[in-house]
């Protein structure tokens, strides 16, 4: 069994660059919304903590209707606040380490296993790709290592 313990997932945002008018947590891929694949990902972590925001009530009834034993954090401020804060407000109260994903995310879940089952207590974990994506989080590496995170100038790897 997989060390991760807790799990936070950031669905706040409006979503808006997708241009359907709803969360994209709850755009469906091939007939199920995105938060039931993370959801399924994370069947085994035993607090797994959703943060609410646009269109809020929709997205806790997506969850109720999938694991109803799910806390949801609302944020409020989501209109104003980056995924940073909703990250902040998810991960309060948490004594250990802890996963944080994004709510608009596809991972293919043999990729996922195999990250889960290489986390370490105390030791920190970034998931990364080979770049697919024109508006990612591009990432430099170093030996192995992130050193550096930007918007512009595509590199190999996305976040």
């Amino acid at each position: 069994m997989p060390s991760v313990k807790h799990a936070v997932i950031a669905a706040a945002g409006l979503g808006s660059r997708l241009g359907h008018g709803k969360p994209k947590c709850l755009v469906e891929i091939e007939g199920v919304k995105i938060i039931k694949h993370l959801l399924s990902l994370l069947k085994d972590v035993e607090d797994v903590r959703v943060i609410v925001g646009f269109e809020e009530k929709a997205v806790i009834a997506a969850i109720r209707a999938i694991r109803p034993d799910v806390l949801v954090v609302r944020n409020p401020g989501f209109r104003s606040t980056t995924t940073l804060h909703s990250y902040e407000l998810g991960g309060r109260y948490i004594k250990g380490d802890c996963l944080f994903m994004d709510g608009d995310m596809l991972v293919e879940p043999e990729s996922f296993a195999a990250f889960l089952a290489s986390c370490e207590p105390g030791v920190a974990q970034l998931g990364i790709t080979k770049t697919k994506t024109r508006d990612a989080v591009f990432l430099t590496r170093e030996d192995g290592l992130a050193v550096s995170f930007r918007r512009d100038d595509p590199t190999e790897y996305e976040w």
